[in-house]
């Protein structure tokens, strides 16, 4: 069995009494890509947001890369996300006061990266999204399938054990979705990055090892190969 980047066990989270987590238990591997689907309101971005460290769990315990989320105070929670996670959202959600490089430059001068290593990794990450020809453009210059290839680029900036998507192609087109799709399985392969991939499309369930549904603030199997399976991949 591979090590599990990513262990959730027994989690619960509630809002004003309402409870939206009840005893979540989820393993995610280096590499492995699972898929949350389910109605809204559901809590799947409830969970990934204690997954990514921005809400903490009411009981249960969450372990990521080796350390233990729900007992991190604020300080270590902060590094955890600018070291250890990164997210890709359906609005992209760029600086649009900066060129796309400066975008993906960001999260890295945010943990005191030298200016030559900053520029170095951040052309190499273009080239690696296939946008190096944008790379000086602004946002609102760029049509959402670059826009989302930024996003893609800055996520990977500073080489992140997890990825938590929440609906990456749900503002794109189907045919510009499934370039954006390709690319997020080619780079999760490649650097053996576990993700976390809330969606509605069935296309960006393909790209998937597991499939979980969130019922009743649990989640159940639904289809894809179990870890056992991804260890002999």
């Amino acid at each position: 069995m591979p090590e599990a980047i990513l262990s959730i066990e027994n989690v619960h989270k509630s809002y004003s009494s309402q409870a939206v987590l009840r005893g979540v238990n989820l393993e995610l591997a280096a590499g492995e890509r699972v898929a949350l689907v389910g109605p809204s309101g559901e809590g799947k971005s409830t969970l990934l947001n204690c997954a990514g460290g921005i809400d903490r769990p009411d009981e249960g315990r969450i372990h990521l890369a080796g350390e233990r989320l729900d007992q991190l105070s604020e300080a270590g929670l902060c590094r955890i996300r600018q070291e250890v996670v990164s997210t890709i959202f359906q609005f992209f959600h760029l600086l649009p006061t900066l060129t796309a490089r400066e975008n993906v430059e960001f999260p890295l001068r945010l943990i005191g990266d030298t200016e030559v290593d900053i520029r170095a990794k951040t052309e190499t990450l273009f080239e690696e999204v296939e946008l190096d020809h944008r790379i000086d453009a602004f946002p609102h210059e760029m049509s959402g399938g670059e826009m989302q290839r930024v996003a893609i680029a800055r996520a990977l900036s500073i080489r992140p054990r997890l990825i938590l998507a929440d609906e990456p192609t749900g503002n794109l087109d189907s045919t510009t979705g499934q370039a954006i799709l390709t690319l997020i399985e080619e780079v999760s392969e490649r650097h053996q990055i576990a993700m976390l991939l809330v969606t509605h499309s069935e296309k960006a369930t393909e790209i998937c090892h597991r499939v979980l549904k969130m019922q009743d603030g649990v989640l159940l199997e639904s289809s894809g190969i179990s870890q056992q399976t991804l260890a002999k991949s």
